[in-house]
């Protein structure tokens, strides 16, 4: 499990920050603009994709029990779309982004 919750938070969670926060890493406009181009692959590619084919167990995270991975990983799926992904595309995760709807934060 903090296996798991490290790779979110050092790879997915930053992928994602280059498309608000570019300016933690560069100054340059243009170098700016090129992260956030990156956002979509990199956000899929690197994290999503990786997460669906090779890490997530199911029906939750790490298996049978409901945990504290599942909960950041559910914080970040809230940031697909507006960071160009369609969550359609992981339909296992899907299924557990449903059966978290559910639950109140």
């Amino acid at each position: 499990m903090n296996a798991f919750n490290s790779y979110l938070c050092s790879t997915l969670h930053v992928a994602h920050a280059h498309r608000m926060r570019g300016t933690r890493w560069v100054d340059d406009p243009a170098a700016i603009a090129a992260m956030q181009r990156k956002v979509p692959q990199s956000v899929s590619a690197s994290g999503f994709e990786l997460i669906e084919n090779e890490f997530f167990v199911g029906p939750w995270v790490m298996g049978t029990r409901y945990g504290v991975s599942d909960m950041y990983l559910f914080t970040l799926a809230q940031w697909m779309e507006a960071d160009g992904v369609d969550p359609r595309a992981f339909r296992r995760w899907q299924r557990t982004a449903n059966a978290c709807a559910p639950i109140r934060w």
